[in-house]
């Protein structure tokens, strides 16, 4: 009694009696092969058209004009930029908490470092004298709030509620039960804070939106 051994295409799993007329090998970068499968004629010969259509297509890349216009995050597009400016030049933070006089210094201070962050970005920050400190591009607004203290009022009552709109604060970080105190209230939500120190004294940076 005889016997046939049949082959079967790797790719397609046709059956064929006779033995495949293609063996493709794959191989690693390095040259170590890594798999060898036998192709029918029809597959090899559609090999190529294969390839194609299960390679990933790439994304399709947005123009500038698309970038720009994107929707703002508060947090990669402002904070943690704002922030990294406020770290690089914390030292002109020192003596500010001594006092409460120098409130009005530390708001101008944030403005100052808010702007060199993002001025001459996406974003076109521009500073205002009425209402919420900030109009961006897409005229969103924000508020910008500092203090030699953390004046829970000052940043909740007249900056989150007053134009409901989110605020970034910089506020003395001595007392770190404030910020607790801060997430608590049912009428905003810290979305990311962050200590730091100027050499003398603590500070935190934070930003925190309306509910």
């Amino acid at each position: 009694m005889s016997t046939a051994t049949v082959y079967i295409c790797d790719i397609c799993g046709r059956e064929d009696k006779a033995k495949m007329e293609f063996n493709l090998k794959v191989y690693k970068n390095g040259g170590e092969m890594i798999r060898e499968m036998d192709l029918c004629i029809a597959c090899n010969e559609n090999l190529g058209q294969m390839l194609v259509a299960q390679k990933p297509r790439p994304e399709p890349k947005l123009r500038k004009e698309e970038k720009d216009n994107q929707a703002i995050n508060v947090l990669q597009d402002i904070f943690y930029p704002v922030l990294e400016k406020i770290k690089d030049q914390k030292e002109g933070l020192k003596g500010r908490q001594r006092k409460t006089l120098h409130a009005f210094y530390v708001e101008n201070w944030l403005k100052d470092r808010f702007m060199e962050a993002l001025g001459e970005t996406r974003m076109k920050p521009q500073l205002c004298r009425k209402g919420p400190d900030i109009t961006f591009f897409d005229k969103s607004k924000l508020s910008l709030k500092g203090g030699s203290s953390f004046g829970m009022e000052w940043i909740v009552k007249e900056g989150v509620l007053k134009y409901h709109v989110p605020v970034l604060f910089l506020a003395s970080g001595t007392d770190k039960r404030k910020i607790g105190q801060l997430k608590a209230l049912p009428d905003v939500k810290v979305l990311a804070y962050e200590y730091l120190n100027d050499g003398e004294d603590d500070w935190i940076v934070g930003m925190v939106v309306p509910v």
